[in-house]
């Protein structure tokens, strides 16, 4: 692992504190970068890395003409991106959980106490959602009632901690001194879904102008079939169709965008609910579906214009498709 050609972006926080200004630091051409001290004077600067035992130290100097010199050292350990485990409480009347801890056979060990040599273990309601660990103490207090859930996150360590077939043990404490544990094993991360549209042309009527054209207005629409590729299945709630014309349709009243129709073939009836526009339904990896715009003033479908259509999933993920009109 090397240092040069890196860059990693964050937030720096005083001690205590939960806001601070952003950050990027960057290494190149064996040179250091702060952005949020650049603000205070100081440029680029030399540094020094060598490997460690937990990972890459680093050494490195910047001096700023109003705030003198400052000297930083720290440690790259792995990439970036954690290591996520979902945690699925069963327990009668739930539990307070006062602390976590993850084991990885590869081997390694992440809590949340900041006084043990573990790495710290974050731990939050949802994948997006803030941490709950105390921003000093790393601790956690945390009520899940029976079947509920938490994401648990680790940083990663040379690639090895979250391999496929390694095994990872949580082990929950809760209020009342009690403990449980569960174990699983890693397995590769699923590919993000893909859409992939094709242009058939005006071939149906089946909506109309405005958010609420649902049916046939005695023209045809702009029509495009859509394939997913996702492991398994996905259930769409949203969809969305943008012309460089320019254009936009969508699935939902609230907008100002015309409705944009989806049904499973040419001529099956629409997703579409009457009332509000939206859709919920469900695409297995592989298959398609259409969509249908109507036109406006003879603009939207010209050759050479670009649709791109984004599908909004269940589980809050999204994907895009673009298709250039023949």
């Amino acid at each position: 692992m090397k240092l040069d050609g890196r860059t990693f972006e964050g937030v720096v926080l005083e001690c205590g504190k939960r806001a601070g200004d952003e950050e990027t630091i960057s290494f190149r051409n064996g040179r250091f970068h702060s952005s949020a001290c650049q603000a205070y004077g100081y440029g680029d600067g030399p540094y020094k890395a060598a490997a460690a035992q937990d990972g890459l130290a680093f050494e490195a100097e910047t001096e700023s003409p109003q705030y003198g010199k400052l000297v930083w050292r720290g440690v790259v350990r792995g990439r970036r991106l954690d290591g996520t485990l979902t945690m699925t409480l069963s327990a009668v009347g739930g539990r307070t959980i006062t602390r976590l801890q993850l084991q990885s056979s590869a081997p390694g060990t992440w809590d949340t106490d900041a006084v043990t040599g573990a790495w710290v273990l974050g731990v939050a309601a949802t994948l997006d959602s803030a941490l709950v660990n105390d921003p000093t103490t790393m601790a956690v207090n945390v009520a899940v009632a029976d079947g509920g859930t938490l994401r648990l996150f680790a940083a990663d360590w040379a690639d090895i901690e979250f391999v496929p077939g390694t095994t990872l043990t949580v082990t929950a404490v809760f209020s009342d001194g009690t403990s449980a544990s569960a174990s699983t094993f890693a397995v590769a991360a699923p590919s993000a879904p893909s859409l992939a549209l094709a242009y058939n042309g005006k071939l149906r009527d089946r909506v109309g102008p405005g958010s609420f054209g649902f049916g046939a207005d005695g023209v045809l629409d702009g029509t495009l079939t859509v394939t997913l590729s996702a492991a398994g299945s996905r259930t769409i709630t949203r969809l969305q169709v943008h012309s460089s014309a320019p254009g936009t349709w969508d699935t939902e009243t609230a907008s100002t965008a015309w409705l944009l129709g989806a049904a499973r073939t040419l001529d099956s009836a629409l997703l579409n609910d009457p009332n509000t526009m939206a859709v919920n339904f469900q695409v297995d990896d592989g298959a398609t579906f259409q969509v249908f715009a109507a036109d406006f003033a003879d603009i939207e479908f010209m050759p050479g214009a670009t649709l791109a259509l984004t599908a909004t999933f269940a589980d809050g993920s999204s994907a895009t498709g673009i298709v250039i009109i023949p």
